[in-house]
């Protein structure tokens, strides 16, 4: 989870430029001015340096960098509701 200062269309296309991104998604305003964003790596790279590079240049100061770690709750039902060929795993 990011918090980043700035207007939400000029944070997403920022992050849109990122590699190695499975998923951006806009979790709306916490603070005035800023934009909270979901996004998610692909597994097992860090992004955290190209990430923190790529805002600085844009002018979009990073406020909050935060993991996000799935309960145990949310694992089970990731793993229970995904189909593959029409099948639940």
């Amino acid at each position: 989870m990011l918090r980043i200062k700035g207007r939400a269309h000029d944070i997403l296309n920022a992050l849109k430029k990122l590699e190695n991104i499975e998923k951006i998604k806009e979790q709306g305003v916490r603070e005035p001015g800023t934009v909270d964003v979901l996004v998610e790596a692909k597994k097992g790279v860090d992004i955290r340096e190209s990430l923190f590079r790529l805002m600085s240049a844009s002018g979009l100061p990073i406020l909050m960098m935060k993991s996000m770690d799935l309960s145990l709750e949310e694992v089970f039902l990731q793993v229970t509701t995904q189909e593959e060929g029409g099948n639940v795993k």
